[in-house]
């Protein structure tokens, strides 16, 4: 496999989860490049997104380094005489949303984005009931049950969020395309599956780890092909 399948962790089998590169790293130590702010990156100003420019030390994402691996272990699964498996994984859309400038949130979504549509807890919750103080992004305006982030961070959030889901997306679609290359396609189960997402400011969560519906619904796609 290729990229992050299994969340971070130290109980995998570090041999199984392996870029290649000449980088030895396991599920545990993913190649997560986060905002490189300080290296070129142009980020907002609480390094909730991120665009790489033409001055960034890191020049790529990590969805770029999982892809690059996962095509040359679908290429070298094509060529075997035996039944396989190849995994790909990718950290977007989760925080924050690093993403190549032609990718950037106002270049994939340049129009109208909506603010939550209920962007406060519920009356009377109380204050175990959400992961307020949890939440991935970082905004002064969140971290309690009756506060909430402006209007305009908050859609800039979700901008960035979706053109991060964009692009997962198109390292999807770029897999799916060396199937049919390889003429995999019609011999291949393919499955498609996600943990959970964020709540991007709904019932004032900006994380998961809750009970409400849009943190419990994942992602589940199959497609057997005969």
């Amino acid at each position: 496999a290729a990229g992050k399948l299994y969340h971070d962790g130290d109980a995998d089998d570090a041999l199984s989860w392996t870029y290649g590169l000449g980088n030895p790293l396991g599920s545990n130590f993913t190649a997560w490049i986060q905002c490189q702010c300080d290296g070129g990156d142009a980020c907002d100003e609480f390094v909730n997104y991120c665009a790489i420019t033409p001055n960034s030390s890191i020049p790529y994402t990590d969805e770029d380094l999982a892809i690059q691996e996962g095509l040359a272990r679908l290429r070298y699964a094509a060529n075997a005489s035996a039944p396989w498996f190849v995994g790909i994984g990718t950290h977007r859309p989760h925080h924050d949303s690093r993403l190549p400038a032609a990718w950037a949130g106002p270049v994939m979504y340049p129009g109208h984005v909506a603010p939550p549509a209920f962007p406060l807890a519920p009356a009377g919750a109380p204050y175990m009931s959400g992961n307020w103080f949890g939440g991935d992004y970082i905004d002064p305006a969140h971290g309690c049950p009756n506060c909430s982030v402006p209007a305009a961070r908050a859609i800039e959030y979700r901008r960035w969020y979706a053109a991060a889901v964009s692009y997962a997306d198109h390292i999807l679609g770029m897999a799916l395309n060396a199937l049919d290359g390889l003429g995999e396609t019609a011999s291949t189960i393919t499955i498609f599956h996600a943990d959970h997402g964020y709540q991007l400011g709904e019932l004032n969560e900006w994380s998961k780890k809750t009970n409400t519906e849009l943190s419990l619904r994942v992602s589940l796609i199959v497609r057997v092909p005969w």
